[in-house]
C-alpha cells in the first residue's frame, strides 16, 4: 500500500491556513475593525442609528425609575381607561414624586413620561406622569412655605398652615382634581384641628364640649371607605 507523501499534506494545510488568514484579513480591511483592548475600547458606545436619541441617553440616567415603578404599577383605572382620582392615587403621587428632580431637563422629564408610559402602555397614562410632576412642583413650594413655620404650630398656625396648604394644592391641581385626591386627608386633618380647638376653649363645660365633638365627627362619614 502506497503513502501519501507527507509533502503533498504539508502543502494542503499550508493552502488552508494561508486562504484563511486572507478571509480574515479582508475582513478587518474593508470593515475597519479594530481588534484593541484599551480602556476606551471597552467602554460601552451608544449605536450611530440611535445615538441622537436623548430619551435614552446616558446623561439622562440621574432619574432612578425603578424605585417607582412598583407604586405606578397599583394605580388604578375605570372601564374607560381614565385613571381613577381618589385617596389611593395621592398615596402614589407622594410615593413617586421625588424620582424627577426639581432641576429636570426636558430631556429628563420626556423620559420619564415615557417610561410611565411603558408601565401602562395600553392606556392614556400620561396624565398620571403629569400628577406626579405636579405633586413634584407643589412640594416644593410648601418646603419654602414649611420653612418660615415654627416646628411646635399653635392650633392659630396649624389651622392657617392646613388653609394654605389646601390652596397650594388648588393652585398646581385644580380644586375638582386636589378634592378628588386629597379631600379625605383635608377632611380628617380639619377634624384633628376642630376637635383640638373643642377641647382647649375654657369657655365650653363637659357637656357642651362632648355636644360639639359628636357634631365635628358626622364630617368624618364624608370620608370615602
Amino acid at each position: 500500500m502506497t503513502n501519501m507523501p507527507s509533502t503533498k499534506i504539508d502543502l494542503t494545510s499550508f493552502a488552508i491556513v494561508f486562504a484563511f488568514a486572507c478571509v480574515i484579513a479582508g475582513l478587518v480591511y474593508f470593515h475597519g475593525w479594530e481588534f484593541r483592548t484599551t480602556a476606551e475600547r471597552l467602554t460601552w458606545q451608544q449605536p450611530e442609528q440611535v445615538s441622537n436619541d436623548k430619551l435614552i441617553h446616558p446623561d439622562n440616567y440621574r432619574i432612578q425609575f425603578d424605585s417607582a415603578e412598583k407604586a405606578i404599577r397599583d394605580v388604578q383605572f375605570d372601564k374607560n381607561g381614565q385613571l381613577v382620582l381618589n385617596s389611593h392615587t395621592a398615596n402614589i403621587l407622594e410615593a413617586s414624586f421625588s424620582i424627577v428632580p426639581i432641576d429636570a431637563t426636558e430631556e429628563e422629564i420626556q423620559r420619564f413620561k415615557m417610561l410611565t408610559n411603558r408601565v401602562h402602555p395600553y392606556i392614556e397614562s400620561e396624565q398620571l406622569a403629569n400628577l406626579i410632576l405636579k405633586y413634584r412642583d407643589y412640594t416644593a413650594e410648601k418646603f419654602e412655605f414649611d420653612k418660615q413655620q415654627s416646628r411646635q404650630k399653635s392650633l392659630a398656625e396649624a389651622e392657617q398652615a392646613l388653609k394654605h396648604e389646601i390652596k397650594l394644592k388648588e393652585k398646581f391641581f385644580g380644586k375638582q382634581v386636589s378634592q378628588a385626591l386629597f379631600g379625605n386627608k383635608h377632611t380628617l386633618a380639619n377634624y384633628i384641628i376642630q376637635r383640638r380647638k373643642i377641647l382647649a376653649d375654657n369657655s365650653l363645660d363637659n357637656k357642651q364640649k362632648e355636644k360639639k365633638l359628636i357634631e365635628i365627627k358626622k364630617t368624618l362619614e364624608q370620608l370615602e371607605s
